[in-house]
């Protein structure tokens, strides 16, 4: 795909031990949400419930605080094209 030295489980806040599924050191971090169906198959997911969904919010406004533009997927539906765009702009940037 073009993309150099992606780190997958990348933790990006050692004090709060988060983690996103994938990271681009241009600033681009990747999180698939596997849990987005879950209720409707009867299961649980806590990112889409209260406290998991709140503390999900708290840890994407991190990212950003940091600098790191995040792309979110379902893991069926993963978009390399836009990846690969955001990629590249990121990289050109100056």
């Amino acid at each position: 795909m073009g993309m150099q030295g992606c780190i997958s489980e990348y933790r990006f806040d050692p004090k709060r031990r988060w983690r996103c599924d994938y990271y681009f050191p241009v600033g681009l971090a990747i999180e698939l949400e596997g849990g987005l169906w879950a209720s409707t198959q009867g299961r649980k997911s806590r990112h889409f419930h209260g406290t998991g969904a709140k503390n999900d919010m708290i840890k994407y406004n991190a990212l950003t605080e940091k600098h790191i533009f995040l792309l979110r997927f379902e893991p069926s539906k993963i978009d390399y094209n836009q990846i690969l765009k955001v990629y590249n702009s990121l990289k050109n940037r100056s």
